[in-house]
């Protein structure tokens, strides 16, 4: 997994881009699986290693679908820790999502996409 996360990341970030890769990891709690390969993990870890490797180059603007598909309360806690923090240096963050209680607790503005038009909740 280390070397999914750390994939393009010397040429971003140089020396810095293991540690870089290393706090992903540790931000979405999977830091003792570190050296697992990604086929190896069960789908909540890869939805997690997917995000870690999305939070390792910092964007501007993260966007998530279906985020909390298949992810168990511990994952959900650090889907909501990694989404807090975006936003916490000033990132955009946009959720698409069906789980509407998710949304609800975790976003400042909820849209409804209905009938081709959007409305707030």
């Amino acid at each position: 997994m280390l070397r999914e996360v750390s994939f393009g990341l010397r040429r971003l970030f140089g020396k810095g881009a293991g540690a870089r890769a290393q706090a992903a990891l540790a931000a979405v709690g999977l830091s003792a699986d570190a050296e697992t390969h990604p086929a190896e993990l069960p789908a909540s870890k890869q939805r997690l290693l997917a995000l870690a490797t999305v939070l390792v180059r910092e964007p501007a603007v993260l966007v998530l679908d279906e985020p909390t598909v298949g992810l168990d309360r511990r994952g959900l806690e650090f889907l909501h820790r990694a989404v807090e923090d975006s936003a916490a240096r000033g990132a955009a963050v946009v959720l698409v999502t069906h789980d509407l209680s998710y949304a609800r607790a975790t976003a400042h503005r909820v849209l409804k996409l209905s009938g081709g038009g959007l409305q707030e909740l």
